[in-house]
């Protein structure tokens, strides 16, 4: 499956049990995330938001920033009044973990608002950037530097058996190519005169 950029998905209950994260955003009542950012380092890495219903906190955090252009962990989500983009929350995943598309209205929900893409990927670049590279502030919330590493460290493991297999099959085709080549006349015929034409050459010589 594709995984498209500004489009809400639905994630495998596997990637919460595997990653024992307390703080990862569990999907409640199918509640989906939002695909923010490709990882600027390996792009087979995705960044996701969750949403948060939890609406008094957030009005309370955009106070206490000075607004909500201030805040750097939460924005509105205004097509949705009962739930906000969970910026501070923000973690990484790979489409292993993605189950399926979140539809709505029959088709797979994507977010068009180009102003609002734009807030919000702003302020993801930034969270991302301060959990990246401080690692006190993995501390509270979602550590999100142990599942990256994880997720880099599966890349690198189903990357590795692929080129593996695909030595394997390599070795295989090659080797089913000679076998077709000996039992080919048309070869054995032209390798006979070759041998021969090498032999003449060598008694000429002599």
């Amino acid at each position: 499956m594709e995984i498209k950029k500004n489009g809400f998905y639905l994630i495998k209950n596997e990637f919460f049990k595997k990653f024992e994260e307390n703080s990862l955003p569990f999907q409640k009542n199918g509640r989906p995330v939002y695909y923010c950012i490709q990882d600027k380092y390996n792009d087979k890495i995705f960044w996701v938001i969750a949403l948060t219903t939890k609406l008094n906190k957030v009005e309370k955090a955009f106070e206490k920033a000075g607004g909500e252009e201030k805040c750097k962990i939460y924005c509105r989500f205004p097509s949705d009044k009962k739930s906000a983009f969970n910026i501070g929350d923000i973690f990484p995943i790979t489409k292993e973990y993605v189950e399926r598309e979140f539809i709505k209205t029959g088709k797979h929900y994507q977010l068009k608002d180009s102003n609002l893409i734009e807030k919000i990927e702003k302020k993801a670049i930034t969270i991302i950037k301060i959990k990246m590279t401080n690692d006190n502030a993995n501390n509270k919330g979602i550590n999100v530097q142990k599942i990256y590493k994880q997720l880099s460290e599966e890349i690198n493991l189903k990357i590795k058996i692929e080129t593996e297999n695909l030595k394997d099959e390599t070795k295989e085709i090659s080797k089913e190519q000679k076998e077709v080549e000996k039992k080919n006349p048309l070869i054995e015929k032209i390798q006979a005169r070759r041998e021969n034409k090498e032999n003449s050459i060598l008694t000429n010589k002599k």
